[in-house]
């Protein structure tokens, strides 16, 4: 997305650049600048200006399941949530109007051709002696002339195989993170039976005790409400009210246990080997493993680490070594 936003912005500058140097006729480069001319056409805007738009929503959701901070819960609903406005995006014809606009403007102010300005490229017939031969390929058998040829050859299949990329990521396990997505109290099937029972069955909770407890949530949470002015906005909130009564909710305090521990994605396991190789270094490569779990804790916790009063810490390391001739 970065990569996109930086030639976009900077677009009057790259064309220019490249203008001069297709020009330079004993420049060794002139040949592939004029190939790259060439190739910055309408359709070269139109795919930027789509990639910027589709890009920047994939990676505010990409943003927030990297977060240390995320839970699972949170994270289904927004790919949810996600692959819902990507759908209407695609179906939507004003939306596709207003980038069509988009990249209408951006060709006028750097002298770019659009497809209404642009020749008619004439549909070449197939001889009869060859028309049960392949002569070329799929994407040279037709060649974009208008706005709707973008829509069906560009915009439909970009939008399609970004949707299906979400749903083989995401809707796998679907009905477990449906069940997960129910235990946050912001989703509309909260507490729904129905919809945490997989998620129930995949980690072996007892589903009677489960309905029960579920039928009789709804008050508990009602009068902690009116009582004690506890309202529940997340599923941290939900398992602290569960925690104070886990003995009668048993079962569904340990799905919300599930539900918080499980990580959205991978990305702290793979911060976890980076600080490793921070931490062993090529001299510090006869470290033990006793010591290096050590200092890999207190790096990958560095939040804690950083609480700790170490005054504390050298005066318990001192006690320990009483034969020490140097006094800490």
């Amino acid at each position: 997305i970065a990569a996109c936003i930086a030639v976009k912005r900077t677009l009057p500058i790259i064309l220019l650049l490249l203008n001069k140097v297709s020009l330079e006729t004993k420049c060794e480069k002139s040949l592939e600048a004029s190939s790259l001319l060439d190739h910055i056409n309408f359709e070269f805007l139109f795919c930027l200006h789509l990639f910027c738009e589709t890009l920047h929503e994939l990676q505010i959701v990409s943003d927030y399941l990297q977060k240390s901070d995320s839970d699972l819960s949170s994270s289904s609903s927004l790919v949810n949530a996600l692959i819902l406005h990507l759908n209407e995006y695609r179906n939507d014809i004003e939306k596709f109007s207003i980038l069509i606009k988009e990249v209408n403007l951006t060709a006028k102010n750097n002298n770019i051709k659009n497809l209404e300005t642009q020749k008619l490229v004439r549909t070449k017939k197939l001889p009869a002696n060859l028309a049960y031969y392949l002569t070329e390929t799929i994407s040279e058998s037709r060649k974009i002339q208008n706005y709707d040829d973008l829509r069906l050859m560009i915009f439909y299949p970009v939008i399609d195989r970004i949707v299906n990329e979400l749903n083989r990521r995401f809707k796998i396990n679907s009905p477990i993170l449906n069940g997960i997505s129910s235990l946050n109290p912001k989703n509309s099937t909260f507490l729904n039976f129905d919809n945490i029972l997989p998620f129930a069955r995949h980690y072996g909770v007892d589903t009677d005790s489960l309905e029960v407890e579920l039928k009789l949530l709804p008050k508990l949470i009602k009068r902690q409400k009116e009582e004690n002015n506890y309202e529940i906005k997340t599923i941290l909130d939900f398992a602290k009210l569960l925690d104070n009564y886990k003995m009668a909710f048993s079962e569904t305090f340990i799905l919300c246990k599930i539900a918080i521990i499980i990580p959205p994605s991978s990305a702290g396991v793979e911060r976890t080997f980076s600080s490793l190789r921070q931490i062993k270094t090529y001299l510090r490569n006869h470290m033990c493993n006793e010591k290096l779990t050590s200092v890999a804790i207190l790096k990958i916790e560095k939040r804690i680490s950083k609480s700790l009063n170490l005054d504390i810490v050298v005066d318990k390391f001192a006690s320990i070594h009483n034969n020490r001739r140097i006094v800490l």
